[in-house]
Parts: structure tokens; sequence; C-alpha cells
């Protein structure tokens, strides 16, 4: 009989202190060992490597990765073996809104000399988190804990949030990145914890993003649950909302931008926290875009290329989530952005004449 294949825990987040606490904490629950990365020496490689070096050594380990840790490239560098990995996320409910409006770059870690904002980065692990372990006594207000959680669940609708108190923290954290049982097993039955819906099994398409080939398959995001019609988020605050928006009209770029250089981040519409999806712009035929959005930061790239199946979108369909939106202003807003009756009859020769401010897109290879 062979046995069990190790399990690996990697704790992500932006809080150094907070990820290696946690960390210590997880490896004395499962007598395993702690690992410890350092945000300015080591690298998203590092990670994989130690997490390689464990599995041939056939025992688990507790990973505190470093703050620029991004799941997707984790997981395509760990290859087969991350299968044996568990994604959990230390979130600081004190300062989780002021990490995600965090605009500073660092290296994105998969492209030389690219960059991404650090808000990006901490929005792609909570969305692709096992486990996101919540530290609620750091905020004694009730109203902004329930806001946070709420937030969290419409991010990460599949994460199961944990929030350790006091000597229960040894129940709650055991089940913390464990796989989930039918029924929502695998957590204490008075913990406080909650699980998103299931997956769907309807065969819907899910994150039409590339994606890396895998064993693992990384827990859905919200955005990508909104767009199949699969969102149902554990917590709810009336403050905290997700809309979807569709149009099938393409976008004029120069609207799109003075859009974003205006209502969309002064508060006009609510504090629009993320939203993602996929675009068209009249300007770039043949071409479906990903918008990606967290807090300040904004990033708009090439998706796919039209083939003889069809478009990877026929038009405008995004999912925002914030905190007292404004939905039918907010859409109003965006319909304004695509092309008038004039200009849609027009057809494509005058389109591509349009002013488009945006940066131009790279060659995708």
């Amino acid at each position: 009989m062979h046995s069990p294949a190790p399990r690996f825990r990697i704790v992500l987040g932006p809080d150094a202190a907070l990820r290696r606490t946690t960390a210590d904490r997880l490896a004395d629950l499962h007598e395993l060992r702690a690992v410890h990365l350092d945000d300015r020496s080591d690298s998203c490689a590092d990670a994989c490597r130690a997490v390689v070096a464990a599995i041939d050594s056939g025992r688990g380990r507790v990973l505190s990765a470093p703050a620029d840790t991004r799941p997707q490239h984790l997981l395509e560098l760990l290859g087969g073996a991350a299968e044996h990995v568990r994604l959990l996320v230390c979130v600081d409910p004190a300062t989780l809104l002021v990490e995600l409006a965090d605009e500073r770059f660092v290296d994105d870690g998969e492209h030389q000399g690219s960059l991404v904002a650090r808000s990006s980065v901490l929005v792609e692990q909570i969305e692709h988190a096992d486990a996101l372990i919540v530290d609620h006594r750091r905020v004694r207000d009730a109203e902004a804990l329930s806001r946070v959680l709420s937030l969290l669940s419409h991010l990460a609708p599949d994460a199961r949030l944990v929030l350790p108190r006091g000597a229960r923290w040894r129940d709650r954290a055991r089940s913390a990145g464990e796989p989930e049982r039918h029924g929502g097993a695998g957590a204490p039955a008075d913990s406080a914890t909650a699980t998103g819906a299931a997956a769907s099994a309807s065969g819907a398409p899910a994150d039409r993003r590339p994606r890396a080939s895998t064993e693992r398959v990384l827990p859905e995001p919200g955005w990508v649950k909104v767009l199949n019609d699969d969102h149902a988020p554990a917590f709810a605050d009336p403050r905290v909302s997700t809309f979807r928006y569709t149009n099938p009209l393409p976008l004029h770029p120069r609207r799109v931008l003075a859009l974003l250089q205006g209502g969309w981040g002064d508060g006009e519409f609510g504090a629009i926290i993320r939203s993602a999806g996929f675009v068209r712009f009249a300007t770039r035929p043949g071409i479906t875009g990903f918008w990606d959005q967290a807090g300040g930061s904004i990033g708009i790239e090439p998706a796919a290329r039209d083939t003889a199946d069809g478009p990877l979108s026929a038009g405008q369909d995004l999912a925002i989530t914030g905190f007292a939106l404004d939905a039918p202003a907010l859409t109003a807003a965006l319909d304004d952005c695509t092309l008038r009756s004039q200009e849609l009859l027009a057809g494509p020769e005058l389109w591509a004449k349009l002013v488009d401010p945006l940066p131009e897109w790279a060659p995708r290879h």
C-alpha cells in the first residue's frame, strides 16, 4: 500500500508578519515544518523549489511565500506537483481596503520587465484561495467586519472563510485548506467558517483566459461565476453588491478612457473594488480584450482573436463588485461608451479612423 502523498499549505498575503505567524501556527497544529521565504530576496520560483524539494523528501510543509506570489504562475511552475498544494491567504480586515488600493508596481514574475500592481496580485490571491484566514480580532467594528467578509465572499465564493477565535484557533485552522467534502464536512460544525457554492456541474465555461495546464484546478474567481450565472456569495451585507454588465455594441476607446479618468474612480457610482470580464473595441476588430481592474489599477489586454468558431465574446460582458454601487447609473455610463447609432451604421471603415488613446496591444505569442 502506498502512503498518501504529502500535503503542502502555501500561505499568501501582503503582510509578512501575519503570513509568518499563520504558517508557524499551522505547522505546529499539523506537526509539519514551516518554511519562511523573504519578500525582498525570494520569488515565486523559490517557493516552487521549496515545495518540490519537500515532495522529493516525502514530507509536507507549511510555506510562507513572498507577498508578490501569483497563484496561477505558481501552479504553472509547479506542474504536476500542484495537485498536492492548498493555497491559504491571510487577510487583515483592518487594512484590506488600503491594500486593495495599493497602486505600487512589482515584477509580475512571468515576463521579464513586466510589472503588475500590488492590488492586482492581492486580488488574484484572494480569488484563487482555497481558504481565507480572516483575523477579525484586528478590527473592533462589527459593521466593518461584515463588509469585509461580504466583499471576500463576493470575490471568492468558493473559498472557505476561517475566523479564528482564541482557543478555537486550533479547530478552525486544522480545516483551512483541506479539500472540500460533500455537505461542508471537513470543517468543525461549530467553526466560524463559510463555504461558497460548489463549482457548476453544468459544463458552463469557466475562466476563459488562457489557463495553466496542470492537474490542479484553481477555485473559480467570483467574476467568472458571475459571467457563468453561478455567483452565490455565502456572506451578504447590504453595502456590498456585484452585478453583471452586458452590451452587444462595440466600445469607443476614447469614451472608455474618459469614464476611467472621471466618474469611475472618483466615487460617482460608488466604490468600485473589482471589475473583470471581456470587452470589444470598435478600433480593434477581431480581438476580444480582457478587462482586469482591482482597486485603482486597471489593465485591458488582448484575450483572444476571433476564430472560425466565433468570437470569445460578442460584446461587453463584465462583472463589477463594490460598495454602495449605483448599478443603473454605472450601466448608463458604460452604455454611453459604446458607438452611437450613426457610428455603428458607418461600418468598420469609419471605426478604424476613430481616435484610440488606449495603450497599443502587443502581439500575443
